[in-house]
C-alpha cells in the first residue's frame, strides 16, 4: 500500500528500506541466516542484526501474488562489498 491505496494496473512497484546496525549487535546464526536469504534474492525484517526470518511469498486475497518472481529480473553486480554489507562474505 502506498497512501493507502492498494496497487492500481499490471505494474508492480517495488520498495526496498534500508535500515543497518553494527555487525557486533548480531548473532553468528542470525548472520548465517542472512546470508542465506540474501543468496536467495528474499527480503527479511527492518531489523538488521536480530528477527531475522524469512517473510515468504506475497499474498494477494490471500494466495500467493501470481506476480511474484523468485529472482530479479535484472540480477545485481555483487561486489566484495555488497556481499560484506549483506552478511554473505566476512570483513
Amino acid at each position: 500500500m502506498h497512501y493507502a491505496e492498494h496497487p492500481q494496473g499490471d505494474l508492480i512497484r517495488h520498495v526496498q528500506y534500508i535500515c543497518m546496525t553494527p555487525r557486533k549487535f548480531a548473532k553468528k546464526e542470525d548472520i548465517e541466516l542472512k546470508a542465506q536469504l540474501f543468496n536467495d534474492f528474499q527480503g527479511t525484517t527492518h531489523w538488521p542484526h536480530c528477527n531475522i526470518h524469512k517473510a515468504g511469498p506475497p499474498l494477494r486475497d490471500g494466495k500467493p501474488c501470481p506476480k511474484n518472481r523468485t529472482e530479479p529480473l535484472e540480477k545485481p553486480v555483487v561486489t566484495d562489498q555488497i556481499l560484506r554489507l549483506a552478511g554473505a562474505k566476512a570483513y
